[in-house]
């Protein structure tokens, strides 16, 4: 009977407060507060899976209200390097170092790139002529050639290397063999004269003739001629005494 009545007064109340000023609506609102929780039961309706608590619709423990789907979603444990995304309801990836989350991934935003040795996303820079960002050091350094590296902020050339500026590019050094100077310059051993020491050419090689015979040419034209001349040729006198 008591609730009832209740009912009855919040009704009147309600069609009263259009007449009333603020002032008024505010009073009729605390006193509805104030009302036996189960005379809110019977006002207030809890959807979503929600329930009344105090004068309020709440989720239960372990649940939390997802406004997007409009209902209360259970509170996930998600797997190490993931956490829940209560907007998303799902277990996303732990993004760090100014990190997004696209397309289920960690990446960086437009224009940026991930530094693994400092572990943040950093801005693509534009150098300035003849260098270039390096994004391990995230710095712009010198744009090296010829096969240069950079060493302390400088091109250089490796160890046992050298630059020939007339080639424009790194030069293995030579060992020279004995009285020759390298010359950096030419890329080329040199005598102490200054001459360029090339190897000696071997000589050819040329079959042995007994002393007083004639070679016989390979070729069978005159191979031809010479024995049709040793035929025709008269006999030497002094062959004959011999």
């Amino acid at each position: 009977m008591k609730i009832k009545i209740l009912v009855v007064l919040f009704f009147v109340a309600f069609l009263s407060a259009n007449s009333y000023g603020q002032d008024e609506k505010d009073k009729i609102n605390k006193n509805l507060t104030n009302l036996p929780a189960t005379a809110a039961a019977s006002i207030i309706t809890c959807t979503g899976g929600q329930y009344l608590v105090n004068g309020k619709c709440e989720c239960r423990n372990n649940f939390y209200w997802n406004e997007r789907l409009k209902q209360c979603r259970p509170i996930r444990t998600c797997p190490p390097g993931q956490h829940l995304d209560r907007d998303k309801d799902d277990c996303v990836a732990n993004c760090t170092g100014g990190q997004i989350i696209i397309n289920g991934k960690c990446e960086c935003r437009n224009n940026f790139y991930w530094n693994e040795r400092l572990k943040q996303c950093r801005p693509v820079r534009t150098c300035p002529p003849g260098q270039h960002l390096d994004r391990d050091k995230d710095d712009c350094v010198a744009d090296c050639t010829g096969g240069q590296i950079l060493v302390n902020g400088q091109c250089q050339c490796r160890n046992n290397f050298y630059w020939n500026e007339r080639l424009k590019q790194c030069r293995p050094i030579r060992t020279c063999p004995p009285g020759q100077d390298f010359n950096r310059e030419l890329d080329d051993c040199r005598s102490a004269s200054g001459n360029v020491v090339r190897p000696p050419v071997p000589l050819e090689k040329k079959p042995l003739v007994a002393s007083g015979a004639r070679q016989m040419p390979s070729n069978p034209l005159e191979k031809a001629v010479l024995v049709s001349e040793d035929v025709n040729r008269p006999p030497d006198p002094l062959e004959r005494n011999r």
